[in-house]
């Protein structure tokens, strides 16, 4: 099962379970992968595994900078929701489990 079809069906759970949070960053998370598909011109064939991690790491990568932004203006309500959905985001990351799992 790919990322796209995992994040779908993980869509269907959060809005039967009412995680707003969760439902709102995996919708982001889907329109980018659809994103990311169209600018490819691979709508039919879809993203390989590679290409879905790039986007997931994109996706990651701004909420770093965000958190970043909203701790140097003070924001700390801004920043623990973008921490949040960080957190969420790093749920999906491959690279990130299998690091973890060759550390320990």
């Amino acid at each position: 099962m790919s990322k796209k079809e995992q994040i779908q069906q993980e869509i269907k759970q959060s809005l039967k379970e009412k995680n707003e949070l969760k439902t709102s960053v995996l919708r982001l998370l889907l329109t980018a992968f659809s994103n990311k598909e169209i600018e490819l011109k691979k709508k039919e064939a879809g993203l390989n595994e590679e290409e879905e991690q790039q986007v997931l790491k994109s996706e990651m990568k701004k909420r770093r900078k965000s958190i970043e932004a909203y701790e140097k203006a003070r924001r700390q309500d801004l920043a623990d929701k973008e921490k949040k959905e960080l957190k969420i985001l790093e749920s999906y990351d491959n690279g990130d489990q299998q690091n973890k799992a060759e550390n320990s």
